[in-house]
This record gives structure tokens, sequence and C-alpha cells, in this order.
């Protein structure tokens, strides 16, 4: 904000438009114009203005996603108690303090509010998570107090009672829960609270122009001859590919860097699921910037297909981010021993850091992660630096910039996997930072 203000103190008085929903959004052909339409929240107004460019930035967390058909076998197996989702803040104290509750799903919102349950004095907490691994959550080596239970490899099907939960194990080959085989009940759970995360919303947007941004909404084909000539290759063993997909939002045959090869007035500003989301969104409002003003040329439908096509071979190259595309490697990867998880671990990180540096470089941004040589660290190498090596140094391949980056990524894995020495300083000051801590 300081930066769009220091020379234009009076941008956002003069163009935000506060108090305002975009009711809809279409493209006229005829007249190479956006026409959307607005609500004034206030008087219920509608206003009809006309644009030349459009920029999506709702935010890829807009909407809840609540499964709704589970709430309901829920309900109807007669569970009496509290159902809310990870954003129900409001009473959370109430819906907690002394109680005990089960929490579904195993990403950070679960270990936050897990942490901030035992902050308000919940009796006890248990961690549903379909992934056999556990989740993110699993990086949590101990919980104060010894309050949390974590369950991998389970879900909840529905209830047995006023406060008793059903789970069923989860069949990862299937994807789906193991109906046939033994249940499990908890007993006297007062509050379910579901951390099933969000998803954007374009239902503002035309048909002509909206896009599907979850992961697996587009399939890849690989080429036949391909292979990934990886050294985890020794362990997982030559794995073909099967039911890959675009790495979306990240990659997109259809979009260059969110830009619609289609119709290239139409962006969308996201996080391109990289793990420093605010970092990811301020190069891409600036690669857009320079797009919406005519200064970056984006490429022929043609051409943005193929850069992505080359792009999916790039992260099909990558243990970490392979697995997030591809249905069988999934499986291989999640098996890896823990050694092999951590290096394929940060070599992902590197990976990612080599995006983001591309991104930088094609926006003219004024900072670069990685030197002019890219990535150029060999798997097998990867043991010889920090954090592998205690006193190692950080790859060369990355700049200063980078390297202070990298090692802000590391800490932020370092700082979740406590060990006991620490954990016991943490219950001296009665309870575990979270999130909400380090916002105020």
């Amino acid at each position: 904000l300081g930066r769009v203000t220091k020379d234009r103190p009076d941008f956002f008085d003069k163009h935000l438009v506060a108090r305002t929903e975009v009711v809809n959004v279409n493209y006229l052909d005829m007249r190479q114009e956006f026409e959307v339409t607005t609500k004034d929240v206030n008087t219920g107004t509608l206003n009809l203005k006309h644009f030349d460019k459009c920029v999506w930035a709702a935010g890829q967390n807009s909407v809840r996603s609540f499964p709704q058909k589970l709430i309901d076998d829920v309900r109807e197996g007669g569970f009496a108690g509290r159902i809310i989702h990870s954003s129900d803040m409001a009473n959370f104290e109430d819906d907690v303090k002394g109680k005990r509750i089960l929490l579904i799903g195993g990403g950070y919102s679960a270990e936050d509010l897990a942490l901030q349950s035992i902050k308000v004095g919940v009796d006890e907490v248990f961690i549903a998570v379909r992934s056999s691994d556990g989740g993110d959550v699993a990086s949590m080596s101990i919980w104060p107090y010894d309050k949390v239970d974590l369950m991998a490899g389970v879900v909840m099907t529905g209830a047995a009672g006023e406060n008793k939960v059903v789970l069923h194990r989860f069949d990862e080959d299937d994807w789906e829960a193991d109906l046939d085989g033994p249940s499990i009940i908890l007993e006297n759970i007062d509050t379910i609270v579901f951390c099933t995360g969000y998803r954007e919303d374009t239902s503002m947007l035309s048909a002509n122009l909206n896009r599907n941004m979850a992961v697996g909404a587009t399939k890849f084909e690989v080429p036949k001859d391909w292979k990934m000539n990886h050294a985890l290759d020794a362990v997982t063993g030559e794995v073909e590919t099967n039911d890959v997909s675009y790495f979306t939002t990240r990659v997109d045959p259809d979009y260059y860097y969110g830009i619609s090869a289609k119709n290239p007035n139409m962006m969308f500003v996201t996080a391109f699921h990289f793990h420093t989301p605010l970092l990811a969104i301020e190069l891409h409002a600036h690669l857009l910037a320079k797009a919406a003003v005519g200064i970056l040329q984006v490429p022929s439908e043609e051409d943005v297909k193929r850069l992505s096509d080359l792009e999916m071979l790039r992260v099909l190259s990558n243990p970490t981010n392979r697995h997030f595309v591809d249905a069988r490697y999934w499986h291989h990867y999640r098996k890896l021993d823990e050694d092999s998880r951590w290096v394929a671990e940060f070599e992902g990180v590197l990976h990612d850091i080599e995006t983001l540096d591309t991104i930088m470089r094609i926006a003219d941004y004024p900072m670069r992660l990685m030197s002019d040589t890219g990535f150029d660290v060999p798997f097998s190498n990867m043991t010889q630096y920090y954090p592998f090596a205690e006193d190692g140094q950080l790859p060369d391949c990355l700049t200063e910039t980078g390297k202070r980056f990298y090692n802000m990524v590391l800490e932020g894995y370092f700082h979740r996997d406590k060990d006991e020495g620490e954990m016991e300083n943490i219950v001296k000051h009665k309870y575990g930072l979270t999130y909400r801590d380090y916002v105020g």
C-alpha cells in the first residue's frame, strides 16, 4: 500500500470503490470490452460499466469447502453437538473449552486450531486425517499437554448417537472410505470442526470468461517416450505416469501466468500453490500489471500451450511436485523412507524457488533468487548442503537474497518440528504459539 500511495496519496480515494459487490462480468466481442454489473451493498442499487481489462483477484480462499452431504449424514445419525467450519471463530472458546472435539482435515488450519483449542482449555482434541502419513499436522512431533490424538488414514462417515461419531479407514488406492471394514467410534464428542479449506469464487464471471482453477481440472498428455531419470528411481523404481494433470494454477495450457491466451485482456491473480503466497501474489500482480499496460507481450495460444507442456515436463522431473499431479506416483512418493522424503522436500523447495525466479525474470522484478546458471544441484549432492550437513553451505545457484529466502523457508519447516526440550519450554509458558499469536 505504501508503494502505491507514495507518489499518489489520493490513489485509493479516486480509484477504490468500497461496499460494492460484483454481480456479473461479461465480455462483449463486438466492442472488445468487459460489461460489468455491480451492486451497492448498502442500497442494493445496480450499476453497469464498461472496461478494457479485467483482473480477477478475489482470492483462492473465498468460499468455504463444507461437505454438506456428510454433515447431513452425521445429523441423521443423531449427532446433537456443534458442527462448524475452521473459519467460524466468533464463539470458538465456547465451542471447545472443557470439551472433547474432533477436527476433520490434516492441513495447517487443523494444526492452528488444535493449538488454539489447547490455549483456551479444551479437554481433548482428535484430528481425523484421511492421508496415511497424517498430513501437515503430523509434523508436530509433540503437542502441548499431550491433549491431541492424531488419527491418520481415517475419515468420518456418520454418527451413532448424540455425541458418538463414526469413522472408517480410508482406502488410498480406491480413494474412498472402507465401509466394509471395522468402524471406529469416538464417544463424548461435543464439537466437530471441519478444517476442509476453501475454494475460489468465480461465479461473477460469465461462462466464456470463467476458469477452473482446481488441481486436476485439466489432463496432461505425457509423451510416450518420457522418462523421469531421477536419482529417486533407485528407491521408487521407474514409475510410469498415470492420470497426470496440469499443475493448475501454476501451469495451465490455456493461460500464460494467469493471462488468458484466448483473451489476453482477462487475467487472474493467484498464489500459484506456493508455500509463500504473499510473495507469489506480489510477483504475479507485478507481471499482470506489465501485461495490462502493454509492456509484456503475451504469447500466442499455440505458444502458451507449448510453453505449458514444457513446464509440465519440468514439474514431472521433480518428485515432490510430480506427486501432486501424477496419481500413480503419489502412492510411491508417500512410501519413501523419511530420509529420502526430506531430501526430496528440500529439492522441491529449490525447484519452487527457480519457478518464482522465472516469474521475477519475466516480470522484470527488481529482485532475483537464482543466479543465471539456474538450478544446478544434482539430487545426490543435496546432502552436502545445509540443513543435511549442519555446517554445510547453501547451494551456489542461489543469489544472496535467494539464500536468505531459502533459509526462511527452512525455518518454517523447523519451527513446527520441535524436540522434547523445546516443547518443555513451551509447556512452561502454558501454550504453543499459533498463527493468531503472530498476527495479533
